[in-house]
């Protein structure tokens, strides 16, 4: 009954709705049609973003006496999920700051000739392809098991439904409730920023009112458009994640979690919810999901066999599973858990794991006639080895996550991974 009232909050495709939302208005002057997400956008088709130091913030404007906005610590972005967190904060900021700098560079390149509306259109299309590049060539073989996800990326899914069957476009709750959430185990219980390290809790909550957990971790400003910026010593130094000095690095892809998200914070009362292994489970029980043997049995898999699903795991743990029933019917995303540190040491995602992952991320590109799979051989801009943008220092080539963050002015030290590519005769995306 709840899985039959379920309506998806997102469009069917990796446009990054969550960055653009539903656009600016591209008719300018006193009679052009607004749109709802104008506020996120500076009168130049650029987003509003504001520098701290050495990288950038999202915005957080001042409530005037006409806003509906109680919370001015909150930023302004098309999906508020995607200020929860520092990390996720930091990263939507550099696709901001990227999209921004390929502005400039139609512009420069351009010799000025590209600007407003029309520089919005190209760069929104150059940045969704980069961003699409990223997850389908680099994300994905770097998760999932690179044979499955070649494979899919060849011939197609297999079992995604909205591909391999014709039927109108869906995100399977498979994957949404359960197999995407191997991202859960890889979460460290603490990550170095720019100066110091804070714990996973710590992190959380970006702009919660009031907020409870210390350290406060944004800074109210005494002037300017903004009324709270994230404190410099607290945002991404992009080299703690990348590069020769990294020290952030995911965990394997296994059953435990860091132990500060089985407390999560800001969920009121002691709810089981603040709890995140019992937030997955029971999430996937209200919905019916099916278990990992049985949607390894729809795709042809022999599943974990009893002596696997066990292997390894407490005494504590060995008991649940056997008293439970659960050797034989065993959640999904605990499958998918298990299967990944049987299989590949927790390396990457198992064989069905791999299999959800990579057909529905795969299947909606494919389905997606603008996408950067289905723009091969038609836009110069996109290659085998990444996406050409142009930057005001000319035309580079992004083909990796380093590359994209430096292109956003927020990793220098990725610049050796921005191929520089001839001018064009023409400008064309």
């Amino acid at each position: 009954m709840v899985a039959a009232t379920l309506k998806n909050g997102r469009r069917p495709q990796l446009d990054l709705d969550s960055l653009y939302g539903d656009g600016p208005g591209l008719i300018a002057g006193a009679n052009g049609a607004a749109t709802a997400a104008q506020a996120l956008y500076e009168a130049d088709y650029k987003f509003r973003l504001q520098d701290v130091g050495p990288t950038h913030d999202l915005p957080r404007p001042r409530s005037s006496t006409n806003s509906h906005r109680s919370n001015e610590r909150a930023a302004l972005i098309a999906d508020a999920r995607n200020d929860e967190n520092i990390n996720i904060s930091q990263l939507h900021a550099a696709f901001l700051a990227f999209h921004n700098a390929v502005m400039d560079g139609l512009k420069t390149e351009s010799k000025g000739k590209v600007t407003g509306a029309a520089a919005f259109v190209r760069a929104r299309q150059l940045v969704r392809w980069t961003y699409q590049y990223l997850v389908g060539e680099i994300y994905l073989k770097t998760v999932c098991h690179e044979d499955v996800v070649s494979d899919v990326l060849r011939n197609g899914p297999s079992f995604y439904g909205s591909v391999a069957g014709g039927l109108p476009l869906f995100m399977p709750l498979e994957f949404s409730v359960a197999a995407f959430r191997f991202g859960h185990s890889m979460i460290r219980p603490e990550y170095r920023l720019r100066d110091g390290e804070l714990t996973i809790r710590q992190i959380l909550g970006v702009s919660v009112a009031n907020r409870p957990m210390p350290p406060d971790i944004l800074a109210r400003l005494s002037d300017g458009p903004n009324a709270f910026a994230l404190e410099r010593k607290f945002t991404v130094d992009w080299k703690h994640f990348f590069g020769p000095k990294a020290v952030n690095f995911a965990r394997r892809i296994d059953t435990l979690i860091a132990d500060e998200l089985n407390l999560l914070p800001f969920v009121k009362g002691n709810s089981v919810m603040a709890h995140l292994a019992q937030r997955n489970l029971l999430r996937a029980l209200s919905l019916s999901i099916p278990t990992g043997q049985a949607v390894a049995a729809a795709c042809g898999i022999i599943p974990l066999n009893p002596e696997e699903i066990c292997r390894g795991e407490d005494d504590d743990i060995v008991a649940v599973l056997t008293d439970g029933g659960f050797l034989s019917r065993t959640p999904l995303w605990y499958y998918v858990l298990r299967e990944a540190a049987i299989q590949t040491g927790g390396e990457t995602l198992g064989v069905v794991g791999s299999r959800i992952v990579a057909e529905c991320i795969i299947g909606l590109l494919k389905k997606d006639q603008n996408s950067y799979i289905n723009q091969y051989g038609i836009a110069r801009s996109i290659t085998k080895e990444g996406i050409e943008v142009p930057l005001k220092g000319g035309r580079f080539r992004i083909g990796s996550i380093e590359a994209f963050l430096f292109a956003a002015g927020v990793y220098p030290e990725g610049g050796s991974c921005a191929e520089p590519v001839k001018p064009r005769d023409r400008l064309t995306v």
